[in-house]
């Protein structure tokens, strides 16, 4: 066994597609409720308003400073919304 060259990868691999399935089962139920949460999000249109108003109202910030020309904002700045 030590003259097989990169055994320890290669039996990782191994292992690796013999737990997928399992891996891939156990997390399904989470996978789906992730799926069903985006499709839900990408048809409510209270949804796109909120992200409609915070995009307007970062953009107004933005106009008197040096980002004046930037329309946008950081996708991490929802979680500060309140």
């Amino acid at each position: 066994m030590s003259s097989v060259k990169m055994l320890r990868p290669r039996l990782n691999s191994i292992l690796f597609k013999l737990t997928f399935e399992e891996h891939v089962n156990n997390i399904k139920p989470s996978i789906i409720a992730v799926t069903l949460a985006c499709e839900e999000l990408k048809k409510s249109e209270s949804f796109n308003k909120l992200l409609e108003l915070v995009l307007l109202v970062g953009n107004y910030m933005n106009s008197g400073s040096r980002n004046a020309q930037s329309l946008g904002f950081k996708i991490n700045f929802l979680c500060k919304v309140r």
